[in-house]
């Protein structure tokens, strides 16, 4: 460990940033600066002292070496610090990069003993210095994108969760990546990390309810409506009352004729105790979706709860015309053929 150091780092590959950032962190007590690109390095450059500069070899060299020939010629920068990222085609122009003033360079992929050595080239104190050689540092990135999100930093933030979904998958980090693209506009890229994180975290409400927002914005009202309905049955679940309400309510503005929010919302009647409305609400689903055994079996099951057993006999035997195949219906018509009431 060595004094804080301030670095900034002009690099868009997300697996090196995360070693990167990682290490720099254990290292020199602070979080690395991130920047988009040269013109925004410039002015931080400008704007404040930094202590070391990261970027690739192709920012470097972008034109002639234009980036690094710019910051040697400015008399302020000449003794900067620079740590380059290069690839293996890189190894054969390593001599002409260390003529540029003080550098050290990283050959991918990214490690980090090599992350230590590169640095300890300028700071003769981190040579000695020991870290783990492995750290769960996923919170730690996941805490660092989410302050970028809140400053509606959101490209910053995508090079850090990319660089965490590449280690792995994580239902947190490809959800967040999902909600970040809904944020950018992007919802078609944001489909393919909410699935994949609903089908990781099949419990996770947020998820499935992101998915739904997706599906809305892309026109895919039928599976908005699948997600909504399975987030509802999870807050339903949890005994998360109000927001499964919430959730019948958009069910209603989405697609009002289905019965899919009528049917949500006498679920939760029934679940706080007010059957008289519970039965109200499961009739009026049964009007809008006289075909929905489901919705038949749920009005059948409040209608016995008030004692009215005719009324679900009834249900459940419609319930059953419809669907043979759905066991609850059979089940408590089973119960109430052989008097065995719940």
């Amino acid at each position: 460990m060595i004094d804080a150091k301030t670095v900034l780092i002009i690099d868009y590959d997300p697996a090196s940033l995360a070693v990167l950032t990682d290490v720099l962190r254990d290292l020199t007590s602070t979080d690395p600066l991130i920047c988009s690109g040269v013109a925004e390095a410039h002015d931080l450059l400008e704007a404040r002292p930094v202590d070391a500069l990261v970027c690739s070899v192709a920012t470097a060299t972008g034109s002639g070496l234009d980036f690094l020939t710019r910051i040697r010629e400015d008399p302020g920068l000449q003794a900067l610090p620079v740590v380059l990222l290069a690839g293996p085609s890189d190894r054969s122009r390593q001599a002409i990069l260390e003529r540029h003033g003080p550098t050290a360079i990283i050959f991918r992929p990214v490690s980090r003993r090599a992350v230590q050595e590169a640095f300890s080239t300028f700071w003769p104190g981190l040579a000695g210095a020991k870290i783990p050689s492995k750290t769960d540092w996923t919170g730690k990135v996941m805490a660092r994108a989410a302050d970028l999100i809140k400053a509606d930093r959101l490209n910053h933030a995508m090079i850090y969760l990319q660089g965490l979904a590449e280690k792995g998958e994580n239902p947190e980090v490809l959800g967040q990546i999902g909600l970040v693209r809904i944020k950018q506009g992007r919802c078609g890229e944001a489909l393919e990390p909410l699935s994949r994180a609903s089908v990781l975290a099949p419990s996770s409400t947020r998820f499935q309810e992101a998915l739904a927002l997706v599906f809305r914005r892309l026109g895919r009202i039928p599976e908005a409506v699948d997600a909504l309905k399975k987030a509802a049955r999870l807050h339903l679940e949890a005994a998360d009352l109000d927001e499964a309400r919430r959730l019948a309510q958009e069910l209603d503005l989405i697609t009002p004729d289905s019965g899919e929010g009528a049917n949500i919302l006498g679920a939760v009647l029934r679940r706080r105790g007010r059957l008289s409305e519970a039965l109200e609400t499961f009739a009026q689903a049964v009007k809008l979706a006289p075909k929905n055994a489901v919705f038949h079996c749920n009005l059948g099951r409040a209608a016995l709860e008030s004692r009215d057993l005719t009324r679900a006999e009834a249900c459940f035997q419609q319930a059953l015309a419809l669907d043979p195949d759905l066991a609850e219906a059979r089940d408590m018509l089973l119960a109430l053929n052989f008097g065995k009431i719940p």
